[in-house]
């Protein structure tokens, strides 16, 4: 039994890793990829809005992979808002071409 419970706190602690390592790199590439920008349009419209996009793909893959991590390490780290970012998610997968650019590059 002890086995069994020492397996599962490891594979949960490993599948956490996994989630926060892969919303580290989304906000590292969210980063690289709103560089140089002096405004929200400008973002919004650069290269038929490639960065644009791929941002808001990003954005929705952080929001996959919070709903992922354990209840217990949420609220641990309970400065986080974890919520909203599962709203943020869900407001743009169901609401794409509603998403105001300037939410968008406000969060980087």
């Amino acid at each position: 039994m002890y086995k069994v419970m020492q397996n599962q706190i490891y594979s949960n602690y490993s599948n956490n890793l996994l989630f926060v390592l892969s919303i580290l790199e989304c906000i590292e590439k969210l980063t690289i990829y709103s560089e140089g920008f002096d405004s929200s349009e400008h973002f919004f419209e650069s290269d038929d809005q490639q960065a644009y996009n791929a941002s808001c793909h990003l954005l929705l893959a952080i929001g996959e992979e919070t709903k992922k991590i354990d209840s217990s390490l949420k609220d641990e780290i309970s400065f986080i808002e974890w919520n909203q970012i599962t709203s943020l998610r869900n407001r743009i997968d169901h609401d794409y071409r509603g998403i105001d650019p300037d939410i968008v590059i406000f969060l980087f």
